[in-house]
């Protein structure tokens, strides 16, 4: 359980593949959104989210290589 005062849960769909590179793409995601001056919650948020239409592409694609989904 995430307090309130110290951060925001995230929930994303759990998918049956774990493709590399996710954690460098959350983490330019979220450097993106912060330097556009967004707050650290909305940040993770859209990383999440990217980072999961990613993996999704990646999944319908059959791909073992990470797809990038088309930025929101």
């Amino acid at each position: 359980m995430c307090h309130a005062r110290y951060g925001v849960p995230i929930q994303h769909n759990c998918l049956p593949i774990a493709p590399k590179g996710t954690g460098d793409l959350f983490c330019a995601e979220l450097t993106a959104v912060l330097l556009e001056g967004q707050s650290p919650a909305q940040a993770a948020q859209h990383a999440c989210l990217q980072v999961e239409r990613s993996v999704l592409k990646t999944l319908l694609a059959e791909s073992e290589e990470l797809c990038l989904a088309p930025l929101m």
